[in-house]
């Protein structure tokens, strides 16, 4: 416990002296070279090289400067107010309130272009961040008692309604898109969008919502593979990618579904799924793998979001707390550096890249590590 409220205090200090602005692993991606090079797969590759070798060289010589991302209040918030509840401290909970003010006043699209199978422009709505914040706004309701929180989830929701593209498989399945400008299947996504629907659709009494949730968890629980796992990518594209960050991303989701549910088709999905990925996407329950087959590299998005899925799976599985802390422990141990921030990767080659990427790495980490010390302070209280 003290070792986990340590590297918290410790990383909280260095975004107090750094702020919320930071790099991140796709920002030079969207400068006009890169780009380019994204058009020839033998370019794309260099490209690939040069982000992996030289990211700090690369970023100056493209002049990229650090911006600030919507993820990072999010991820913020949720940690303030875990350390209000864990210290009483006030200054966390007027925190909490100064991150949520950003996000209520700021897009919530992505500061920079990004591209997928389709170029994506910088500010496009997408889903992962919308229901993220989302379901932030939904807490903070509860705590703040605000309806003003509630009447922002209902804008975003009649946004993903209208706007995000459906693939209507059949009369019982549908898939959401992640943006309003492409048509991809994405399950923790599509998962995202349903679990939000069925959230909103519960408290509002919304029966349209509901069965839009319904469809569209019935999309991916029917993809769901023989030995638990989901691909990346529901049919009809073809993948058969399955990693960590995102394998706990439809975890999460199926969890937020069954808590409201108590659907026996979800749990016995989740219990798959869990058990594939506790026994598949570890190194003896401690260690974040990047995929079933491949250990490396080990991705501080892939340790954040691990901790925070077995935090908030901990009342069906209780032994997922002792694996959060696991995890904990020895992403501290390998992956913090002394002034507090985390580092992005480590490679088989031992090669560790030390950038510190604020969305991707930091800001999640913090969420994480208060969610973990707000578990075990109340396991052993």
């Amino acid at each position: 416990m003290e070792k986990i409220k340590k590297s918290l205090f410790l990383l909280n200090n260095w975004f107090e002296k750094n702020g919320w602005r930071g790099y991140d692993p796709y920002d030079v991606w969207a400068t006009k070279p890169f780009s380019l090079m994204q058009k020839n797969r033998y370019t794309n590759f260099a490209a690939e090289k040069l982000a992996t070798f030289f990211p700090r060289a690369i970023r100056v010589a493209l002049s990229v400067k650090p911006n600030l991302y919507p993820l990072v209040p999010f991820h913020l918030s949720h940690a303030y107010l875990n350390m209000y509840e864990l210290t009483k401290n006030r200054i966390y909970f007027d925190n909490a309130k100064v991150s949520l003010s950003w996000l209520e006043s700021n897009s919530w699209g992505e500061p920079f272009d990004w591209q997928s199978k389709i170029f994506i422009p910088k500010g496009t709505p997408d889903a992962y961040n919308i229901v993220n914040i989302c379901n932030l706004f939904l807490r903070a309701h509860k705590i703040f008692k605000k309806d003003k929180y509630i009447d922002i989830v209902k804008d975003s929701c009649d946004l993903l309604v209208t706007k995000l593209n459906r693939d209507v498989v059949s009369k019982t399945e549908l898939c959401f898109s992640y943006t309003p400008l492409d048509n991809f299947h994405v399950h923790n996504v599509n998962l995202y969008v349903a679990s939000l629907l069925y959230k909103l659709g519960t408290i509002l009494n919304e029966k349209k919502y509901l069965a839009l949730a319904k469809k569209s968890m019935n999309y991916t629980l029917n993809c769901q593979n023989d030995d638990g796992s989901w691909f990346y990518w529901g049919p009809p594209e073809k993948s058969q990618s399955t990693d960590n960050f995102h394998t706990a991303f439809v975890l999460g989701s199926l969890l937020d579904i069954y808590d409201l549910s108590k659907n026996k088709r979800v749990l016995n999905a989740l219990e798959k799924g869990y058990s594939f990925y506790i026994h598949n996407l570890f190194v003896d329950k401690t260690i974040p793998k990047a995929e079933k087959m491949h250990l490396y590299p080990i991705d501080i998005h892939a340790c954040a979001q691990s901790i925070l899925l077995l935090c908030e799976i901990r009342e069906l599985y209780p032994q997922s707390t002792k694996i959060a802390n696991n995890v904990a422990s020895w992403t501290i141990d390998n992956m913090q550096d002394p002034s507090g921030y985390f580092f992005y990767r480590k490679y088989s080659s031992g090669r560790v890249d030390k950038s510190a990427y604020v969305r991707w790495g930091d800001a999640p980490m913090l969420n994480a590590l208060s969610k973990l010390a707000i578990t075990l302070h109340k396991s052993n209280g």
